[in-house]
């Protein structure tokens, strides 16, 4: 099995939220390879199908806690911004530490770019049982609050 075949097999779940997001908002499924590539990019604003494209072909991690939510994607980059945190998102971030542990209980999933399966972030998604997905290069920069 390839790779890339590898990454979509573990996280199944990821890309049917991703897909059931497209549908809800009138846009066909994502499809395959190249397809899939230019799926992203009729989704997207014009001057993001680059970001798109990083997507189709490079952006994965580390699920340390598997499971399936739908919510709100959430960039928080450092602790000054956690007023932009609503009750159910997702947190998209590049590392958590102790300090970010009080909002964990109102979050429904996490994303970060930096961590493996003993970092903060995984340790404590797996306490609470959030889905998380730790090791996503440029997360931060792919995605946006929605």
């Amino acid at each position: 099995m390839e790779k890339s075949n590898l990454v979509e097999n573990k996280v199944p779940e990821a890309h049917k939220v991703f897909e059931e997001f497209l549908e809800k908002h009138g846009h066909r499924s994502l499809g395959e390879g190249n397809a899939k590539a230019k799926a992203l990019s009729e989704v997207f604003p014009k001057g993001r199908s680059n970001r798109c494209r990083f997507y189709a072909k490079k952006c994965s991690g580390t699920p340390v806690c598997t499971g399936s939510v739908k919510g709100r994607a959430c960039v928080i980059n450092n602790l000054d911004e956690i007023d932009q945190l609503q009750e159910g998102d997702i947190l998209i971030t590049y590392s958590t530490d102790i300090g970010w542990s009080p909002y964990f209980p109102m979050l429904s999933g996490i994303v970060t770019e930096l961590g493996g399966l003993i970092s903060h972030g995984a340790v404590v998604a797996r306490e609470y049982g959030l889905p998380c997905i730790v090791g996503v290069k440029n997360a931060t920069k792919f995605f946006s609050n929605w």
